[in-house]
């Protein structure tokens, strides 16, 4: 009765190399398995914000595959067990990188992954709001999250690093990422490479680069043109009302495109027309900003739509 009971726990990812428990007790109890644990658990980032598999990063994501890859990797034949923390909210991380781990792997696209999780995956079909200052008029759940994922993986946007190139996961590299995604450095985050980037909005700060206020750091307008120039960068859109003069950006050569809305999350049909019109063709990576967002918006969320 208490090998039964312990049996439960176990989920069968691969029979040969990887299953998932919420446990590490089963491994006593199971036999040949070496447990792997990923520090997903924290209960908030850098910012405060709390942690869950809707506001994970890529980065994040990233690290979890090459661990969990080189994990079993270097430990044939034995069987790894993947123990999740306890906890709805780290169970839910721990599915969702997991399905994270099949799509980039395996190559499973994202309703096999659902059917293939289903049983503990239970979070999947939750379908959640995001927005941060304002009400959202629409849901999103781990599927949508996966088919961005899936789309960055079939347009080649993202891919398992090759011997010799660690940083470099298809057109991201990691530590480029990571440091201009940080709120320290930018806020700012490539949402599709070559095509797109998201950005917090600039402020007026005068003379200043930036200025930090309680733990929140903004950023003049001059801080971003360097960033740009080194990027890539051909257009900054705004999306809302702003306060710093566009000269800062189109005198550097970068053009500026005002569409600003009412705030909503969701722009006007016109609004969506010129900037579809806009990045089509485009030549250079577009910069996209807006105030509604304190981290712009996620690169999984965007891609997905």
């Amino acid at each position: 009765e208490a090998e039964s009971m312990e049996t439960q726990e176990l989920l069968e990812v691969d029979p040969d190399s990887l299953y998932v428990s919420t446990s590490g007790n089963t491994a006593w109890a199971m036999g040949n398995f070496r447990l792997f644990l990923f520090p997903h658990d924290i209960e908030s980032d850098e910012l405060g914000n709390a942690i869950s598999h809707q506001t994970i990063r890529i980065g994040t994501i990233i690290e979890f595959v090459s661990a969990l890859s080189r994990e079993i990797r270097d430990h044939k034949p034995q069987i790894i067990l993947y123990v999740l923390n306890q906890g709805q909210k780290q169970i839910e991380t721990g599915m969702f990188l997991l399905g994270c781990f099949l799509m980039m792997t395996k190559k499973i696209q994202p309703d096999l992954v659902r059917k293939k999780l289903e049983s503990w995956d239970t979070y999947a079909n939750n379908a959640e709001t995001y927005a941060w200052f304002s009400t959202s008029d629409f849901c999103l759940s781990s599927l949508d999250l996966w088919g961005g994922l899936w789309r960055a993986i079939s347009q080649q946007w993202l891919s398992q690093a090759v011997n010799g190139h660690l940083y470099r996961w298809g057109k991201i590299d990691v530590r480029e990422y990571d440091h201009y995604r940080n709120p320290l450095n930018g806020d700012l985050v490539q949402v599709v490479p070559g095509k797109m980037i998201v950005f917090r909005q600039p402020v007026d700060l005068g003379s200043l680069t930036y200025m930090d206020d309680d733990g929140d750091r903004s950023f003049n307008p001059s801080y971003y043109v360097d960033v740009f120039q080194y990027l890539g960068v051909g257009t900054v859109v705004a999306l809302d009302p702003f306060d710093y003069d566009p000269r800062v950006f189109t005198s550097a050569g970068i053009h500026h495109v005002d569409l600003q809305g009412d705030g909503q999350l969701v722009p006007s049909a016109a609004a969506v027309a010129t900037f579809l019109s806009l990045t089509r063709d485009a030549q250079d990576l577009v910069a996209v900003h807006c105030k509604v967002a304190r981290r712009p918006f996620h690169p999984l969320r965007a891609t997905s739509h």
